[in-house]
């Protein structure tokens, strides 16, 4: 069995003004490009989030024959906030 591990994905799970105003207390009304800044901090990689498109990619692949000797995997989809 393998697992995926995803970290930060702009889903409504992230995209919502509830978690863009707890990253920024200090605005009235925060926006992802507020917030963005100051969650890319949190990762290795130079991006804020990964796209539920990465995830599914992953997914997909880890789904087909290309994979199909990869077993007991844990893959982080995680920009590197696991290492950070």
């Amino acid at each position: 069995m393998n697992a995926v591990h995803p970290g930060n994905v702009l889903t409504p799970m992230i995209d919502n003004d509830v978690l863009f105003g707890m990253f920024r207390p200090d605005l009235e009304h925060p926006t992802a490009d507020d917030v963005a800044p100051l969650m890319q901090k949190m990762n290795l990689l130079p991006a804020p989030w990964a796209m539920p498109s990465d995830i599914t990619e992953a997914v997909v692949w880890l789904a087909s024959d290309q994979a199909r000797y990869v077993t007991g995997a844990s893959l982080p989809i995680d920009l590197g906030a696991i290492i950070k």
